[in-house]
């Protein structure tokens, strides 16, 4: 006990927050009305066999079949669906917030402040889907960063089990590989690069990374049903570029530039959009001043990636990937050079009145999200299940 006590002395106050963001998670789990598509996956995993989950799911889900396996274990054992769902988004988002809590190289006050950011801790963590792993391997591979080289089959383990989370971790591993091999390279002549690249181990594991990879596609090989719906509202490229690219990271933290139809339809109004992408270009800005850019293949190619995918795929939720992918690289880069990077007192007084907003305010909306998780009743899928038990209609 002697030896933990100057842990715990030290890391007061990060326990003061996980305990209270613990409390919050158990409130949020216990008043939680299930979305459809929690629902629908519980489903999938219950009433289909494994070789579906396996072969024929992953076709229309968009996802590989791992969030579906892992479901299957507590819902083939015929255990109560909310509970079980509830537990395995628990762990989940109790694993997130302890790393972040605890190994994040951030500032105390940015610890404890981020994980309470509403796309961390509601979409990613109330509401139960796959990006809550998707978060968790991300923030894995920042914290096993300095690593990779030593540790190459740990870290493409993880980038495996990255890609076995969803379509969006398939195209995020591809692009933090292709940076890992650009960094491979070291400033090395192309001819002299490629001939000790096919004798490096680290390279051989990357090939069975993309041998996996291709196996998963084999498996998602039909149209996604989801998908196609969505390409058939495609509008203005030139707006979805602007909103990935510079309007997304600013709805992640901060503002809201449109709502679930306008992002689904790609109908975004120009005031709206231009206000988040000033937004987002501050946040850029604030990137690449502030933190040592070494590392800035790292975000850039896992970024273009994910965009690819997200100007014909995107959903309200799925701006929040774009929160995960700004962690990792600042995490990455402040592990590597833990000093900023020099500016004048003034500016980053600025920054850190700037950084301190992007933190609360989302901290503000889980508050919210909380409060209306108890107060409204979204769907009407439970007093129906209530009407039916109530009067043994049940069969």
């Amino acid at each position: 006990m002697k030896f933990w006590l100057p842990f715990i002395k030290q890391r007061r106050v990060e326990y003061i927050c996980f305990a209270f963001f613990m409390l919050l998670a158990c409130v949020g789990f216990c008043t939680h009305e299930m979305w459809y598509d929690e629902a629908q996956a519980w489903q999938i995993a219950r009433t289909a066999p494994i070789n579906d989950i396996l072969f024929l799911i992953p076709h229309y889900e968009g996802h590989p079949p791992f969030w579906h396996l892992l479901l299957a274990i507590p819902a083939k054992l015929g255990s109560p669906w909310q509970w079980s769902v509830g537990i395995i988004g628990f762990l989940f988002m109790i694993a997130n917030g302890a790393l972040i809590f605890f190994k994040a190289p951030f500032p105390r006050w940015v610890r404890c402040l981020l994980p309470f950011s509403y796309f961390l801790f509601y979409q990613y963590g109330i509401i139960v889907r796959p990006y809550s792993a998707l978060t968790l391997v991300m923030l894995l591979l920042a914290l096993y960063f300095p690593q990779k080289d030593k540790r190459s089959t740990l870290y493409v383990v993880l980038l495996a089990a990255l890609c076995m989370c969803h379509i969006f971790g398939i195209a995020i591993a591809g692009g933090i590989t292709l940076a890992w091999l650009w960094e491979l390279k070291n400033h090395r002549p192309w001819k002299e690069y490629l001939s000790a690249l096919c004798k490096d181990v680290r390279f051989h594991k990357m090939l069975g990374l993309l041998g996996f990879v291709i196996i998963l596609f084999i498996l998602m090989h039909q149209t996604n049903g989801f998908l196609s719906a969505y390409l058939a509202y495609t509008r203005s490229l030139f707006k979805q570029l602007l909103y990935v690219f510079f309007a997304m990271p600013a709805d992640a933290v901060l503002t809201n530039s449109v709502d679930s139809i306008q992002i689904i339809n790609h109908a975004f109004t120009w005031p709206n959009l231009l206000v988040a992408c000033i937004v987002g270009a501050c946040l850029w800005g604030m990137l690449f001043t502030f933190l040592s850019r070494k590392y800035i293949l790292y975000l850039v190619l896992p970024y273009l990636c994910l965009a690819g995918i997200l100007i014909h795929y995107c959903s309200r939720h799925h701006i929040g990937i774009a929160l995960v992918l700004v962690i990792w690289y600042a995490w990455i880069t402040l592990k590597a050079f833990p000093a900023l990077n020099p500016v004048s007192e003034k500016i980053k007084r600025l920054a850190h009145g700037f950084l301190a907003l992007v933190l609360i305010v989302p901290a503000g909306w889980s508050l919210y999200a909380l409060y209306l998780n108890y107060k409204l009743l979204r769907f009407r899928g439970q007093p129906s299940v209530d009407f039916l038990n109530k009067y043994h209609l049940t069969h």
